[in-house]
């Protein structure tokens, strides 16, 4: 079962547990919103 490895792999690598696992992909989609509306200024 592949997904169950991805799964316990990324849990092992971030910490991520079954509970806060749809937590961080909800704040990763919302960061994602907000740069897409105000992407930050890149200084050169």
């Amino acid at each position: 079962m592949k997904c169950g490895m991805e799964r316990r792999h990324y849990e092992e690598v971030l910490g991520v547990t079954e509970g806060n696992f749809e937590l961080i992909g909800r704040g990763l989609k919302t960061g994602i919103e907000l740069y897409e509306i105000e992407p930050p200024v890149v200084s050169q």
